[in-house]
Parts: structure tokens; sequence; C-alpha cells
């Protein structure tokens, strides 16, 4: 699942926790910090406007493809292909991932006449 790292601490045994968020859900609960993977966000570079790129929906906190529309302060404004009103959204910057190539490629092919 999909949250947000909210605090770390030294539990009484001396192994260290961190309290997550998990988004889409209010839902909070304590991890050892080798159970939870940390997401690398892509580059500013990696992401331009008008990429097709995958971002977390908050009202879920599934992955789902969505436009770059700019660049935020605190991430990103992005259109998702899913949400029927086409309301922009801003993500995270770690709330982002770029989507394999071949999947681009496939999908700009889709739509193609022979």
């Amino acid at each position: 699942f999909n949250a947000e790292i909210t605090g770390v601490r030294i539990d009484e045994l001396g192994t260290e926790r961190c309290a997550v968020r998990f988004i889409g859900f209010d839902q909070r609960r304590e991890y050892k910090v080798q159970d939870v993977a940390l997401l690398k966000p892509p580059r500013p570079q990696e992401a331009p406007v008008g990429s097709v790129v995958q971002a977390i929906w908050a009202q879920d906190g599934l992955w789902y493809q969505c436009t770059i529309l700019e660049h935020t302060v605190k991430g990103y404004k992005v259109i998702f292909e899913e949400d029927p009103g086409q309301t922009p959204e801003e993500v995270n910057i770690d709330q982002i991932r770029l989507i394999a190539r071949e999947a681009q490629a496939k999908k700009a092919t889709v739509g193609e006449k022979e």
C-alpha cells in the first residue's frame, strides 16, 4: 500500500520504527524501518510538462495514468485519465513514477491505422 512516513522513533528494544499514514485511507500504522520500501521519484527533467506518467490518486492511494500539466513547488499538477471531470490535481514529487517506454510506445500506436 502507498503511504507517507509521518515519524520515526526507536522503541524500547532499540528497533527503529516509522509511523505511516496510508494514502486514500484514514489509517495510520507503525512498521519496522527495514519493512518499509521508499519510492525514488524521477528527477523533474525526466518528467517534463506533457509527459504521461503514473501518479498516486489521493482518493484511494492507487497508481493511475495521468499527464503532467505543470511543475509546482510541492511536485506536479496532473490530470488523471480516468477522472471523468478532468480536474487537475497536485501530487507530491514522490508520488509519480515513469511508465516503461514499451508501454508508452504501445499506447501511442493503439489508435493508429495501418
